[in-house]
């Protein structure tokens, strides 16, 4: 039997820089693009390294703010890459 993932973030709980950078780290190996293309669909966005620092880890606690907009940015890429 397939073990069901809980979904990402757990609802009414906000993931740790650790938890979110494994998940940036998953999401972009599963999609199969890099951080810098997630970083260039985020709005207003001047700094194409955030991603790959949530990544790395070297950004090791992004605000939330930053967090939504990462985490919105990887599933549309999700939802465009799995409709090709």
């Amino acid at each position: 039997m397939a073990k069901q993932e809980k979904p990402f973030p757990e609802e009414g709980r906000f993931p740790s820089g650790e938890e979110f950078s494994a998940y940036v780290k998953r999401s972009l190996s599963e999609i199969g693009v890099s951080a810098y293309k997630v970083a260039r669909l985020i709005p207003g966005n001047t700094n194409h390294n955030i991603v790959r620092e949530i990544e790395t880890g070297a950004k090791a606690n992004p605000t939330a703010r930053t967090m939504k907009q990462v985490f919105d940015a990887i599933e549309s890429t999700r939802a465009s890459e799995g409709r090709k």
